[in-house]
């Protein structure tokens, strides 16, 4: 190899560094974007949910549940390692199906590793009837748990 090749060949690498260099930099302008869903959804009029669990929502990880005096929401998140939860109606409960823990119909935890209760989303109702959910805002303590916006009565 002559001294022209050679330095031919090391202003090659030199431009090929220079390239990688410039493109990284140039990637850093762009950014990675996670897109998620909106954590806002409209779960449609309340009338329209019978008494009980109702797992119409299950595919946005929510469940609603209406009672006697009002309708609440749960997020199916276990709170032990995130898992999803699933609903037995004739235990009435809510069972994690991979460590075991175990939720009332209220979301309250009674067994297993989960150290909290299940999350209660937002709920607002609209003046047409409609459920609008937002899992973006939550509670998970008791005296919160039984009070506006994340337990709405029904007159």
């Amino acid at each position: 190899m002559s001294r022209g090749q050679f330095l031919l060949a090391g202003y090659g690498a030199l431009a090929a560094f220079g390239a990688v260099l410039a493109g990284s930099a140039g990637r850093f302008f762009f950014p990675n974007v996670i897109y998620e869903p909106s954590a806002i959804f409209n779960a449609g009029p309340v009338k329209d949910f019978g008494q009980g669990v109702s797992l119409k929502w299950i595919n946005k990880l929510v469940w609603v549940i209406r009672t006697s005096k009002g309708v609440y929401g749960l997020i199916a998140i276990c709170r032990h390692l995130g898992c999803k939860p699933n609903w037995f109606q004739d235990q009435q409960l809510f069972k994690c199906p991979c460590h075991g823990s175990v939720y009332t119909k209220e979301g309250l935890i009674i067994a297993g590793p989960a150290p909290r209760n299940l999350w209660r989303p937002h709920l607002e109702i609209t003046t047409t009837g409609d459920l609008i959910v937002d899992k973006s805002i939550v509670q998970d303590t008791p005296p919160m748990y039984y009070q506006p916006p994340f337990f709405l009565p029904l007159s």
